[in-house]
This record gives C-alpha cells, sequence and structure tokens, in this order.
C-alpha cells in the first residue's frame, strides 16, 4: 500500500466517522425536540402546568423582603393551576380514611380552597395524588415567573376589590402568573416544604395566638398572602411567613407540584454516559 493509498483510506474513515457524528447529533436533536415536557397535563387530580428549567430572580432588595435579590436555576417541573379545593380533599378522605378539616365550610363550599390542613396534611394528599409540597424557591418561580416581577399578574399591586374571604380556586383568571396558575397572590396561604428560621421571637407570637406553648419548633415557610385583614401584605411573591408544621390555619392551604419524567430514551442515554 503506497502512502498516498494509505493516505486516502484515512481520509474516507475521518468522512465516515465526520458523518456517523453529525448522524447521531442530528438524531439526538430531533428526540430532544420530540421529547419535550407538555406545555400542561391533567389528570383526574386536576391540571398542572409546566414550569421550564432555567433561571429566574429570586428574592427582592426591598427593606422588607426576607432575602435579596439573586439570580437562581431550577429544573422544569409541574405545578397545580389551582390550590386543592375541598372537593379534591375530600375525594383523599373518603379514599384514604385521613381526618377531613375541622372547617365549617369543607362540606358546604366545595370549589374553595381546602384549610385548616398542617404540613403533614398536605403531605399525605400530595403522596396520595402523585406530587409533593413545592419548595420556596419553586413557588416563587411558579408565581413571578424569570422576569422579577413583584406580583404574579406584573408589577402594579391589588389595591382595589380585594376579597375579605375565601374564592373558588379557580377566581380572578386575570389576575394568573406568568406560567398560569390561579390564585398565587391572595385566597390561602399555602405550604412549601421548606424551613421557616424561627426563633424564639416567632414562638412567643405563636403563643400568644394559639394561648398555649404545646406546637412544634420546626415551621416551614408559607406563601402568597391570603383574603384575610392584612394578607394582602404578602401578595408580593418573594414575602414569606412560617408556621409550625403540626399546626392548622383558617387562612393556610396548599397546592401540589410534580418533577417532569424524563421520557425512557434519556434515562437510557444517561445510563450510557460516563459518571
Amino acid at each position: 500500500m503506497t502512502a498516498r493509498t494509505a493516505s486516502g483510506m484515512r481520509g474516507k474513515l475521518a468522512a465516515v466517522a465526520v458523518s456517523t457524528i453529525l448522524i447521531v447529533l442530528v438524531g439526538l436533536v430531533a428526540a430532544l425536540l420530540l421529547t419535550r415536557p407538555a406545555r400542561q397535563i391533567a389528570d383526574d387530580h386536576g391540571m398542572m402546568l409546566l414550569v421550564p428549567s432555567g433561571s429566574f430572580i429570586f428574592g427582592d432588595n426591598s427593606a422588607d423582603s426576607p432575602n435579596p435579590r439573586q439570580t437562581l436555576s431550577l429544573g422544569s417541573f409541574y405545578i397545580d393551576r389551582t390550590e386543592v379545593s375541598n372537593a379534591e380533599y375530600k375525594r383523599f378522605c373518603d379514599a384514604t380514611g385521613h381526618a377531613p378539616p375541622n372547617s365549617s365550610d369543607f362540606a358546604t363550599k366545595p370549589d374553595d380552597p381546602v384549610v385548616d390542613v398542617s404540613l403533614e396534611d398536605a403531605k399525605a394528599y400530595a403522596a396520595w395524588a402523585g406530587k409533593r409540597l413545592p419548595t420556596e424557591q419553586e413557588w416563587e418561580k411558579a408565581a413571578r415567573g424569570t422576569d422579577g416581577r413583584p406580583y404574579p399578574w406584573g408589577q402594579d399591586a391589588w389595591t382595589a376589590g380585594i376579597p375579605d374571604a375565601l374564592q373558588p380556586v379557580d377566581s380572578f383568571p386575570d389576575r394568573r402568573s406568568p406560567y398560569g396558575a390561579l390564585n398565587m397572590a391572595g385566597n390561602a396561604f399555602e405550604w412549601t416544604s421548606s424551613a421557616f428560621p424561627a426563633g424564639e421571637a416567632e414562638y412567643a407570637d405563636m403563643q400568644k395566638v394559639l394561648g398555649t406553648n404545646s406546637f412544634s419548633r420546626r415551621w416551614c415557610i408559607i406563601k402568597g398572602g391570603s383574603f384575610s385583614p392584612h394578607g394582602d401584605v404578602f401578595f408580593r411573591a418573594f414575602m414569606r411567613r412560617g408556621f409550625p408544621v403540626d399546626q392548622h390555619s383558617a387562612v393556610i392551604g396548599f397546592r401540589c407540584v410534580r418533577n417532569v419524567a424524563l421520557p425512557s430514551f434519556w434515562l437510557r442515554l444517561q445510563s450510557l454516559l460516563p459518571r
């Protein structure tokens, strides 16, 4: 074999290798486009909306913000379009034998958000529905999108016509979040799975409210404000409060999130990649 022949063969092999790599890359791009998660999904527990992966603005530099303004990145997830309703929570109680909340409206207002549920109650429902509670960061991104707006609907505060009682979970569609989630400001505060840094001052205030110090020292963050007096202070998506995980309140409900399932193609591809 002459040097010229060998050189020509190497060139052909290199061309074949490049062509193969290009075919694989085109196939991967096509597979990615074909397996993008749906923008919304629905089952017998209701509709969930996609919050795509990527960065967003978390917190704010205003004096009363608990977190400084910063850019964070999250993976994609689905969030409930609405808060969990009394009717949906009743389905859970009927199916599992879980105790219903001690709420006067639970049986009479099926479309209102379920309230008077503890963190553990909310987590039990979420597990039954194949979901989980959002973290503070997930909740905030779902509420305000990526542009740092203070309210789900934009920059302007809600100053007139704020209800003074709970409303059906599908109310106020014009105040939806950038992803389409409803009532992420107002109606009921919503549990998250993130810990709240409560201290002696918070414990003393809670003792005054409850009339006892028999409550958990483990607290979690609640978000979104409520239609109770002064609840609108917390309509801004970066605001938060904390509450003991073993307690419940007539102004605290919840909604759930679900991880975006990777298609089997990508799971197989991940297993082949070096670790």
